[in-house]
């Protein structure tokens, strides 16, 4: 029988860093994003959940995928490792690749008088 405190680790194989979980350790059922809604959320929500259970950011970075599905799944297995060694890199690689993705329910109205402030970026304006 296994002690319920022995730590399992990941190898550095891509010179990225490296995570220990508890063996007893299990994913919270966190929404799998498919590529479709508000990335932003996305993240915040795992974030705030792997947070409050004490992660750290090479435990983040290795569940990541974890909280993916389907074909965001395929795009984070294509994602160069270079691309993803800090929490930083990474977030920002998913937000540039699905920030286009955001379930936006406005109405005619609202897109009517929609404008672009004139010290706002166009990324700014965008994004969700």
């Amino acid at each position: 029988m296994r002690d319920p405190d022995e730590m399992i680790s990941w190898d550095d194989t891509d010179d990225v860093l490296v995570a220990t979980l508890l063996v007893g350790f299990r994913m919270p059922d966190i929404e799998r994003y498919t590529g479709v809604g508000c990335p932003r959320i996305h993240l915040k929500l795992y974030i705030t959940v792997m947070r409050a259970l004490g992660l750290d950011e090479a435990q983040l970075l290795t569940l990541f995928p974890l909280s993916l599905s389907g074909t965001t799944q395929r795009w984070y297995a294509s994602l160069e490792s270079s691309r993803r060694k800090t929490w930083e890199d990474l977030a920002q690689e998913f937000l540039r690749q699905y920030s286009f993705s955001s379930d936006m329910s406005v109405t005619r109205r609202e897109l009517e008088f929609l404008r672009q402030g004139s010290d706002e970026s166009i990324s700014s304006f965008i994004s969700c």
